[in-house]
């Protein structure tokens, strides 16, 4: 997959934050942190890679719901998203699988 970034900087308070849903055979999924009202990314689909959006810079439990409901299929406990970075979040594994196939989320860090 190819993707165009904007790494701007997101400034000194947030972070920059994108997701891409990379999870084949997983239905549309919401992609948030726990304790917020809404998640950051509602209902994404397989292939579909979000614009880059911010979020105040701090720690986060990251959930991943089939999208629309509160079904959780992974977390992602203590993630560090300093301001003033940009991360990309990813839906990675495979509906079933196990080990290094299981559902799952990844953050990795851009810049």
């Amino acid at each position: 997959m190819i993707t165009t970034d904007n790494l701007s900087s997101p400034g000194s308070t947030n972070a920059s934050v994108r997701f891409i849903h990379l999870a084949p055979g997983t239905a549309a999924l919401d992609i948030g942190a726990v304790n917020k009202t809404t998640p950051w990314f509602p209902f994404y689909t397989y292939g579909q890679v979000a614009d880059f959006r911010p979020i105040v810079g701090g720690v986060y439990d990251l959930f991943m719901n089939q999208a629309g409901t509160s079904n959780t299929l992974a977390t992602l406990i203590d993630q560090d998203l300093v301001a003033g970075r940009i991360y990309t979040i990813i839906a990675k594994g495979v509906p079933g699988g196990t080990g290094v196939q299981a559902l799952g989320l990844a953050t990795y860090q851009n810049q």
